[in-house]
């Protein structure tokens, strides 16, 4: 990803998967849509131990 974090990712005509390590959590996300999207929403949310998690900076 953008922030230097190896994301796994897997996607189908119908749905996409992205899976990242922060610290010791494993982060999923996934749905029907692209990864393209998926990079996108991963990057706006804040570390698993942040109090906002798992809200972006926006919430």
């Amino acid at each position: 990803m953008a922030n230097g974090i190896e994301a796994y990712v897997h996607e189908t005509k119908r749905e996409a998967s992205l899976s990242y390590q922060d610290g010791e959590q494993t982060v999923l996300l996934a749905g029907n849509v692209s990864v393209d999207r998926l990079k996108i929403l991963a990057a706006s949310l804040p570390s698993v131990t942040s109090d906002s998690f798992p809200y972006g900076g926006t919430e």
